[in-house]
């Protein structure tokens, strides 16, 4: 069935009602969970939406909680997410760091004891609606071994760099695996295999098969060895930064079946602090031109800047309503 913004949006905010936000935080959410959906990102959009119900239930995410800040010094803040709402907690401490960045040119904000922030491009497009750069990370429980391994022990610590340019945004919001996990879960529904291998099944080769991979649970590092150490530095930088828990005490927190009390960090740029001015703009077009107008290989239609592809899927969305599979609708409802 085709369903519109309005309908999905009014639907998650009266489950979310339920649960026992309030109407300011609800909605909030709600739009979050919507726009993601229309950007054509289901699996943290309404696909994720019942089990970010679920953690509600279980009493890992706190509907009233809101977050404290512990502490601040010149262009830094560093605040505790207090288990609330990862979306909402995400959105307080990027728009922290545009309000920052706005009076001192950049800025760093992080966040310790939070939750998931379902999608990382979220709060990239915030800051790129306020004409910012923005650089974001966070660390996640363990779901990827590192380089050499068979076990989970690094995360794949999803990235987030953001350009605005006008009314568009290049943005790349990049797991550090070669597949999200909300990626596998598609394939594995649509039991549909992944056209580049994603990770290795139970005899250590590289494979294809989405069930192979969920099955050895190994999880292929983006640029092999070298996605495995980027993961963890980015967990080691963000733990620090943060003061916040690292993959390994994730994982022990959550007795290796859940992801709560997670650590991220957000950074914002203002770009006539830096003195590229009017240039800029031509700058991005220029680049954007050259890239996009390289030779085509062999079964590519046209090269897609990072963002293009989600802010094409929006509009059609918006103009069509999005289709949802009846059976996952009424689970929504449901709820």
């Amino acid at each position: 069935m085709n369903v519109s913004y309005e309908q999905m949006s009014g639907t998650f905010f009266g489950v979310l009602i339920k649960c026992g936000f309030s109407e300011a935080d609800a909605s909030s959410l709600a739009e979050i969970f919507t726009d993601n959906t229309f950007d054509g990102v289901f699996s943290h959009g309404i696909k994720r939406f019942p089990g970010f119900v679920q953690y509600v239930e279980l009493g890992l995410v706190k509907p009233g909680a809101k977050p404290a800040r512990l502490r601040k010094k010149g262009n830094f803040e560093q605040w505790d997410g207090r288990l609330g709402a990862g979306p909402l907690n995400a959105l307080l401490a990027m728009d922290r760091a545009v309000r920052i960045a706005k009076r001192k040119g950049f800025s760093l904000v992080t966040l310790r004891n939070t939750n998931h922030w379902m999608r990382a491009a979220t709060y990239g497009l915030y800051a790129a609606s306020r004409g910012m750069l923005s650089v974001s990370f966070t660390n996640t429980k363990a779901n990827m071994p590192p380089w050499g391994a068979k076990e989970p022990r690094i995360g794949n610590n999803p990235f987030v760099l953001a350009v605005p340019d006008g009314d568009r945004t290049i943005i790349l919001d990049t797991a550090i695996s070669q597949y999200s996990y909300g990626k596998l879960s598609n394939h594995l529904e649509e039991r549909r295999d992944f056209p580049f291998p994603g990770g290795f099944d139970a005899d250590g080769r590289l494979t294809v098969k989405p069930e192979a991979i969920a099955e050895s649970g190994r999880m292929l590092p983006i640029g092999y060895w070298k996605g495995s150490g980027l993961s963890l530095l980015l967990d080691l930088f963000v733990s620090i930064l943060s003061d916040g828990r690292t993959t390994r005490e994730i994982e022990e927190l959550g007795e290796g079946e859940r992801e709560f009390g997670i650590s991220q960090a957000f950074m914002c740029f203002k770009p006539d602090f830096f003195g590229a001015g009017d240039r800029r703009s031509n700058l991005i077009r220029a680049t954007l031109e050259y890239v996009k107008g390289a030779a085509l290989a062999e079964g590519f239609e046209a090269i897609h800047y990072p963002g293009e592809r989600s802010a094409r899927s929006r509009k059609e969305h918006f103009m069509k309503g999005v289709e949802i599979p009846d059976g996952l609708w009424r689970k929504i409802e449901a709820l």
